[in-house]
């Protein structure tokens, strides 16, 4: 999930045009949560591009019902696609862990960070 999904925000985040494309991500998560698909959502959290806190904590608000897990993941640039990227830093772990925060007031209950140094971690977990 790479934004809030919403038709400004997504789109940008996702690198394209189509206005459209958070409704079809959206659409995809609604025909998961209809066949009882376990759903592990993830975020790769890019400095100054996707670690606000208010787009942590909608996604948060957006995905809680239809995913099982929320993990955020620390950007590495080493192999971005994008070459603008590759002069970003490395997500800190302190972001992740306060973003994990955002998530979990967001209403998931299954929160994880994954770092290259310590990889995945939960963050916040509930039994169901």
């Amino acid at each position: 999930i790479k934004s809030a999904m919403n038709p400004v925000d997504y789109p940008r985040a996702a690198g394209v045009k189509d206005i459209n494309v958070a409704l079809k991500v959206f659409h995809t998560l609604k025909i998961a949560k209809k066949y009882n698909i376990p759903l592990e959502a993830r975020t790769t959290v890019v400095p100054e591009l996707s670690d606000d806190i208010k787009q942590i904590r909608a996604i948060g608000y957006q995905l809680a019902y239809y995913a099982d897990e929320y993990h955020l993941q620390q950007f590495d640039p080493t192999n971005a696609l994008d070459p603008e990227l590759r002069d970003c830093p490395f997500t800190k772990k302190s972001d992740l862990e306060m973003l994990a925060f955002a998530a979990r007031g967001g209403g998931f209950d299954n929160v994880f960070i994954k770092t290259k140094e310590d990889g995945l971690e939960e963050a916040f977990k509930v039994s169901r």
